[in-house]
């Protein structure tokens, strides 16, 4: 009883968020808009906006396209910005239409089926549990190549689990479920960090990296993300396998592989991404820009006699999230142009002196924080939205490499997932198996944090140095 009436008092606080956030972010607008400080007026009114629409996005009492749309709005309204034009520059960034575009080539893909036609042939259920757990963990990784959204493969691998389980002949609730669906909601979106293209995440920071640092392509982040991306998700996986206990005696004579031939259009959308992929490797090479090579994808899925797009599928994308992507470089603009990014650099400074401890420890503390932020919000790309301009500038002020800083701050962000709304593959599993834990997310959050970080460390030490 006493545990019911927890969950009780949970589940009301979690559904009056909402209404709190509501209030929060409109005392935070009031009190930036009145409250006199030694900030110019636009430098707090821009900072304001950005704490404000910060709060909006962590506790969303209204969808994030509108909060995001409302924070450009009120730039121009409270004379943060001389016209509309000038609030809404992000929205023209670039990012926003490569988002896009790669949006579209996910649709095409689950669209014909040809994500769980290679999933489901590459899946074998011919050994124990653990075995299968081993090899699912490799093909989410393989599969992370092609299928660079972490939320396609979470939603692609969960019926798989589901089957395995039933050929193995296992309880509705047992330590190779719970391990698979932790493996599959929790450690399987880090992979995509490997990519530029890897979800929004990795095409966020890619961004802010060219704009504050210098431009980086396709293959560049490859080299320098890959390896230390790979040793993070491996190490978690196998240990997760190993402290769960899953079963490694329980064997199957018959496969999990389906025998379904492949139809024209996955063919197409198989060689069109193929296809795509290889130019941006070309592109890397050859100074292509990231943004060609999706562009010729989607006109040749939508071309005729193809056709694999229409027009009902760019009236289905995802627009929230492009607008959260454009408003959110909007508002890193103007901070940068009011002067409020340099004056948050300060206090920072001022608050925890880092310019006198060594510089690992002044490295450290700073990743410490951002571990710490990271708990606040229900997304890692708001998380990254706002901390990585900052760490670039502190990484100038420091005189540390800021493209390392950048990296290794993108890595810690990925890998730190300690409750179930830090992540959405991770609610999408959690809502899918009730046998699942917020200890155990909690546990794996923290496995794949400490790896991450020395990781990280050795990366920034041995490895990056190199290239």
């Amino acid at each position: 009883m006493q545990r019911i009436g927890r969950l009780g008092r949970l589940l009301t606080v979690w559904a009056v968020r909402p209404a709190v956030g509501a209030l929060l972010a409109l005392a935070v607008l009031l009190t930036g808009i009145f409250l006199e400080t030694s900030l110019s007026v636009t430098a707090q009114r821009s900072l304001t906006i950005f704490v404000f629409a910060a709060v909006l996005w962590v506790t969303k009492p209204v969808p994030l396209g509108v909060s995001s749309l409302l924070s450009v709005v009120l730039l121009p309204l409270l004379g943060v910005t001389d016209t509309f034009d000038a609030a809404a520059t992000g929205f023209a960034s670039r990012l926003v239409f490569f988002l896009l575009l790669l949006f579209l080539l996910g649709e095409a893909i689950t669209k014909v089926g040809l994500d769980e036609h290679v999933a489901r042939q590459l899946l074998t259920a011919s050994s124990t549990p653990k075995g299968s757990l081993h090899r699912l963990s490799g093909y989410l990784l393989t599969t992370a190549l092609f299928m660079p959204s972490g939320i396609a493969r979470t939603v692609t691998f969960v019926p798989i689990v589901d089957r395995l389980n039933d050929l193995y002949e296992l309880s509705e609730r047992n330590d190779f479920l719970r391990s698979a669906y932790l493996l599959v909601g929790q450690i399987n979106p880090i992979a995509s960090l490997a990519l530029m293209t890897g979800g929004g995440m990795a095409i966020l920071s890619s961004e802010i990296i060219r704009i504050d640092i210098r431009a980086i392509t396709w293959l560049e982040w490859l080299v320098y993300m890959l390896p230390p991306i790979v040793v993070i998700y491996g190490v978690s996986a196998l240990v997760l396998a190993e402290v769960f206990s899953v079963n490694d005696t329980v064997t199957v004579s018959h496969t999990a592989a389906s025998t379904v031939d492949i139809t024209h259009d996955q063919k197409v959308v198989a060689v069109v991404i193929t296809a795509t992929i290889a130019l941006w490797v070309i592109g890397s090479l050859t100074g292509l820009s990231t943004i060609v090579p999706p562009m010729l994808a989607v006109v040749v899925l939508t071309a005729p006699g193809v056709r694999v797009l229409t027009e009902q599928d760019l009236r289905t994308v995802n627009w929230g999230i492009l607008l959260l992507f454009g408003a959110i470089l909007s508002l890193i603009a103007s901070l940068k142009q009011t002067g409020a990014m340099a004056f948050l650099i300060e206090w920072l400074l001022g608050l925890v002196p880092l310019t006198t401890y060594p510089v690992w420890l002044a490295i450290a503390i700073v990743l410490f924080g951002v571990v710490l932020l990271r708990l606040l919000f229900s997304t890692a790309s708001a998380c990254l939205a706002i901390t990585l301009p900052v760490i670039i500038t502190l990484a100038e002020t420091l005189s540390i490499e800021p493209l390392f800083f950048a990296f290794s701050t993108v890595i810690i962000v990925g890998s730190t997932t300690l409750l179930p709304f830090h992540l959405p593959t991770v609610l999408i599993v959690n809502e899918h198996y009730s046998g699942l834990h917020n200890r155990d997310v909690f546990f794996v959050g923290l496995l794949s944090l400490v790896v991450a970080s020395v990781v990280t460390a050795l990366s920034w030490w041995l490895y990056w140095p190199m290239l």
